[in-house]
């Protein structure tokens, strides 16, 4: 007897409710971390416009002026960065918090003189920014003299310089009082 392929359908199986369910919460657990994702992008882009735009500004600040256009979760790690600064300098002895100042001056001082190094001279005078970066006491930055960085991504160490300064002055001003 030959047989026929044709005659030999099966009936569909009744789909499995468990496997379903667990594949829409695996699909809707992706989504939710993609938006997770881009709002933390957002918010970062959000945080950094302020600080780049507002050069007095500390963490506290950025999440003050920020409230309602960032999320509840930003907002709460500005404001436990501020915290755990503040209470960083204010446990610093005055020689900590008076080193801290020098440092933060020649950091200062080699972004100055970088920024101003003319455009065509910027790759061949990129080594001695980094030795002078290097030279600084306590210095932690680690930089590849023979890898050369972009005046705009340097740019971008700006608002962090405005804002350790925004912290060392208000440390100072406090033990002013």
């Amino acid at each position: 007897m030959t047989s026929l392929p044709a005659l030999s359908v099966r009936a569909p199986e009744a789909p499995n409710l468990a496997d379903a369910l667990t594949r829409f919460a695996q699909l809707r657990s992706l989504m939710t971390h993609d938006q997770m994702q881009q709002q933390y992008l957002r918010d970062q882009q959000a945080v950094s416009s302020h600080l780049a735009s507002h050069p007095d500004s500390t963490f506290a600040g950025a999440a003050k002026a920020l409230r309602g256009q960032i999320s509840p979760g930003m907002h709460m790690q500005l404001m436990q960065q501020d915290a755990q600064i503040r209470f960083r300098n204010a446990r610093a002895t005055e020689a900590e918090l008076s080193a801290a100042q020098k440092q933060h001056d020649q950091y200062q001082q080699i972004y100055n003189n970088a920024m101003n190094i003319p455009g065509a001279e910027w790759d061949a005078r990129w080594p001695s920014v980094v030795e002078a970066i290097r030279a600084v006491p306590g210095n932690t930055l680690q930089l590849d003299a023979a890898s050369v960085i972009p005046r705009q991504q340097l740019q971008q160490f700006a608002p962090l310089l405005s804002l350790n300064e925004a912290y060392l002055k208000a440390e100072q001003q406090k033990r002013a009082r």
